[in-house]
């Protein structure tokens, strides 16, 4: 929590900054924390914190993809429901290794994760 306890300018506008960018990636690709929680995690934040921080923006973000598959009749009531039921242990599972582990196995774990995403997207380009 080093930086958070007085943070400098600099460090306020990045955090802004980045927190811009993962809106913008949230909305067209829905992948804003790849770029938030690492963000977060650098400038100190505690990992419960920080994925409780990140929590809201990407509940809203898949709320408003489900409305606007459903609206478009993308996917049938049947498949709603079975993604619905089976998001659920992947996401308390998810929360358990974030809690057991903490910071220590959260931070290369995301960091990893953005460099092989970036990497898939520039091959793949």
């Amino acid at each position: 929590m080093e930086l958070l306890s007085n943070p400098s300018s600099l460090a306020i506008l990045a955090l802004a900054a980045v927190g811009f960018i993962a809106g913008f990636i949230n909305a067209v690709v829905s992948s804003g924390g790849l770029l938030s929680i690492p963000d977060l995690l650098t400038l100190g934040l505690l990992t419960h914190l920080t994925l409780g921080t990140n929590k809201p923006a990407s509940s809203f973000s898949s709320y408003m993809s489900a409305w606007t598959y459903y609206r478009k009749h993308f996917m049938t009531p049947e498949f709603r429901l079975q993604a619905s039921i089976a998001s659920k242990p992947d996401a308390f599972i998810g929360a358990r290794f974030a809690i057991l582990f903490g910071l220590p196995f959260v931070r290369p774990l995301f960091t990893t994760m953005v460099i092989m995403i970036v990497a898939s997207l520039t091959w793949r380009a």
